[in-house]
């Protein structure tokens, strides 16, 4: 999830699937700058990791009217103008914004607070990290989870305006996981508890949108399932709920025999057994989390490997 163009590209792969459930990722960067930020202030460098959450910040916001603006443009009636008027902590009104709201406007003041919302809760946990000097496995967790829980806020609301019934789902209300936090285990008899919501909405004609990467310990504390657990996210939801197949959209062509970009002859491989993707995935093939086929291998459901791009 790199750009709103990126956005607009996934809202085309949804409108052309049947019941889907969208399982995102953060954006580029952004998990990797939260950790170096709550690493910076347990430094007591908090001015510098204030300076990169306000990028984040700012990142986020501009996706967001960017995709606004795009999604007015396929309007043959749509001006600025259309722009809810809103501000914003320590802003103005966002450039392209106006007081005139009127014929159907797209109203991006929500979406705009809940990004405030998420800084907020950020910079208490980077202050929290900075008084003590300590940062454990545990409030890392908890800070290097809020890039996922922008991604799916903001996306669902943005293919919300593009004719999408999208609807954002906290991931941590339904990916339940043991406590392991910076590798947390999903818990298959506690989430397929918790799931009934998320099918409600399926069973509605809704598309949930719902962060990768994170989850919920026992005890209500927020846990991560590792670096680019966004995929494990996904076939683990896939398996509870028998889905048809799982698509990881990726920007490469699909699964190689080594890596591409250092073996000029490497070859795509058209079909794996979940055992031979397994043993690409331990053996350290980037393309594939080593615990991304675990939920499904035993239940037959096909995973496909797609570029995005292409």
């Amino acid at each position: 999830m790199a750009d709103h163009r990126t956005w607009m590209l996934v809202v085309g792969l949804l409108k052309s699937m049947d019941n889907p459930v969208a399982v995102v990722s953060a954006t580029a960067r952004t998990t990797r700058e939260l950790v170096r930020a709550a690493e910076l202030a347990s430094l007591g460098e908090m001015g510098q990791a204030l300076t990169m959450i306000r990028g984040i910040r700012d990142r986020h916001i501009e996706i967001v009217l960017s995709f606004a603006k795009d999604a007015l443009a396929t309007d043959t009636l749509a001006t600025d103008a259309q722009f809810a008027d809103t501000t914003h902590s320590n802003n103005t009104a966002p450039q392209g914004s106006s007081e005139h709201s009127n014929s159907n406007p797209i109203d991006i003041n929500p979406s705009i607070q809940y990004i405030e919302s998420q800084m907020e809760s950020l910079r208490h946990d980077l202050e929290s990290v900075a008084t003590t000097g300590t940062l454990n496995a545990e409030i890392l967790d908890r800070i290097a989870g809020t890039g996922e829980l922008l991604s799916s806020r903001l996306f669902a609301d943005c293919a919300g305006w593009a004719g999408l019934a999208t609807r954002f789902m906290d991931a941590r209300e339904i990916v339940k996981t043991d406590a392991v936090f910076g590798a947390a285990n999903p818990d298959e008899a506690r989430s397929a508890s918790a799931i009934n919501p998320l099918k409600t909405l399926l069973n509605e004609g809704q598309i949930p949108v719902i962060g990768g990467y994170i989850g919920e310990a026992p005890d209500g504390r927020p846990t991560t399932l590792g670096f680019e657990g966004s995929d494990v996210t996904a076939t683990f939801l896939g398996a509870l709920l028998g889905a048809e197949s799982v698509t990881i959209w990726t920007d490469v062509d699909g699964v190689y025999s080594c890596d591409p970009r250092v073996v000029p002859n490497a070859r795509r491989l058209d079909t794996l057994t979940f055992a031979q993707a397994e043993k690409m995935a331990s053996c350290g093939a980037k393309v594939l989390h080593p615990n991304t086929l675990k939920p499904v291998s035993g239940r037959g459901i096909p995973v496909w490997v797609r570029n995005l791009f292409a």
